[in-house]
C-alpha cells in the first residue's frame, strides 16, 4: 500500500503552502492541514482524515503532517523543511482562526515548520 504522502504528493503541496508565506514565517502542522483542506479540497477528502483539533482522535491530518515532517527521516523532508519547537513555558493552549484549539502538551509542545529555502517552490493554487 502506497504511503499517503506519496500517493497525494503531500511534500510538494506542503512546500507550496509554506512557500506562499513570508520567508521567516513558520506554520504549525494544524495550519498546514487547514491550508491543505482549503487549497486542495479533493486531496483532503481523498486522504479521509479530519484536520484535527480539540476532541479529535489520534488519526488526524495534523498529527500525520507533524509526524511526517518533524523526525526528518525521509531524505526529501530533511533537505527541504525545518521544524522548530514553539516554547511552551507559560502557554497552555493555542486557538486557531478556524476555531480549533490545541492544548499544549507538557513534554513536546508545538512544532512549527518552514522551508529551508523559502523561495524554492511556489506554485499557484488551483
Amino acid at each position: 500500500m502506497e504511503a499517503i504522502y506519496k500517493k497525494h504528493d503531500l511534500l510538494k503541496k506542503i512546500a507550496t503552502i509554506l512557500g506562499q508565506r513570508e520567508s521567516n514565517e513558520m506554520l504549525s502542522a494544524h495550519e498546514i492541514a487547514f491550508e491543505i483542506k482549503k487549497q486542495y479540497p479533493k486531496v483532503f477528502k481523498a486522504i479521509g482524515k479530519p484536520v484535527g483539533g480539540k476532541g479529535c482522535t489520534q488519526d488526524s491530518l495534523t498529527r500525520y503532517i507533524a509526524r511526517l515532517l518533524y523526525p526528518q527521516i525521509i531524505p526529501q523532508v530533511k533537505q527541504r523543511f525545518i521544524g522548530r519547537m514553539f516554547g511552551r513555558t507559560g502557554v497552555s493552549k493555542i486557538i486557531f482562526k478556524d476555531g480549533e484549539s490545541q492544548e499544549m502538551h507538557p513534554l513536546y509542545g508545538l512544532v512549527l515548520f518552514a522551508l529551508r529555502e523559502p523561495k524554492d517552490i511556489v506554485e499557484p493554487t488551483v
